[in-house]
């Protein structure tokens, strides 16, 4: 003989959690005394990449973040951090 189970589920909708990324580019950029152009023309992009970048507005695809890292001579979740 076959049983049905009646099951009821209920949930509550939550907002998604936000996370932004953050960074430190600013500061260590300073530490090693490059300007924004010196930091862009090492890492292959524009002085106006690295301003975006410091400024929240452009985040940056993986590869540009570990050159970066790599330029500044810092881990990347030194560098770069969710908040």
């Amino acid at each position: 003989m076959c049983q049905l189970l009646n099951l009821s589920i209920s949930y509550t909708y939550t907002e998604p959690l936000k996370m932004v990324l953050k960074n430190n580019l600013k500061e260590f950029r300073h530490k090693k005394n490059l300007t924004q152009d010196d930091l862009g023309k090492s890492v292959g992009v524009s002085r106006q990449t690295i301003i975006s970048i410091e400024r929240y507005r452009y985040k940056p695809s993986l590869e540009l973040a570990m050159n970066m890292a790599k330029e500044l001579n810092v881990k990347i979740e030194k560098l770069f951090y969710f908040d």
